[in-house]
């Protein structure tokens, strides 16, 4: 098994439209790849925009164009998702301990046309709106198709529903 000075799962890029978040992708690789060289060894990481995966695509354009500069970087996609889970996660006297959490999914193919497609749009909406607000009820289903297809793991769709408000 491959040892890593740093790795880091959670990154937010300027894509995730969040206070805080204001980091670009190429600043991003080039504080890493100086990390590596800094601790003598590579990084692992996964880009988590909130509700896109154009950081993750950011990154693997840049990844791919300038391997010799990026040498020491190990890339995972990933993607944050919001979700609501009204219905889950209540305590012995039935009040809800949270109603929403945000989903972390890994590995996803950064090209597929579908997952690029939900982005642009999922950038768009979060762009347009001022309060942030999202369609969970599209992403929930689009998270279900993509675990049934890739992971060849059936998920009832009424457990998807209980998901959501």
């Amino acid at each position: 098994m491959k040892e890593y000075a740093f790795i880091d799962l959670h990154i937010h890029t300027e894509h995730s439209h969040e206070d805080g978040c204001d980091i670009t992708v190429e600043q991003l690789l080039d504080t890493l790849q100086a990390m590596a060289e800094k601790k003598g060894g590579d990084v692992c990481f996964s880009i988590t925009d909130h509700e896109n995966m154009l950081g993750c695509l950011q990154a693997d354009e840049l990844l791919k164009k300038y391997p010799e500069k990026y040498n020491r970087l190990k890339f995972i996609p990933g993607m944050e998702l919001n979700t609501s889970l009204k219905s889950l996660g209540l305590n012995h006297e039935g009040f809800a301990l949270f109603r929403k959490c945000h989903l972390l999914g890994y590995g996803y193919d950064v090209h597929d046309p579908e997952l690029r497609a939900f982005s642009i749009l999922m950038n768009k909406t979060i762009k347009n709106q001022q309060n942030k607000k999202v369609n969970i009820g599209r992403q929930l289903v689009y998270v279900k198709k993509l675990v049934e297809s890739q992971y060849a793991i059936k998920l009832p769709y009424a457990e998807v529903e209980k998901c959501l408000e």
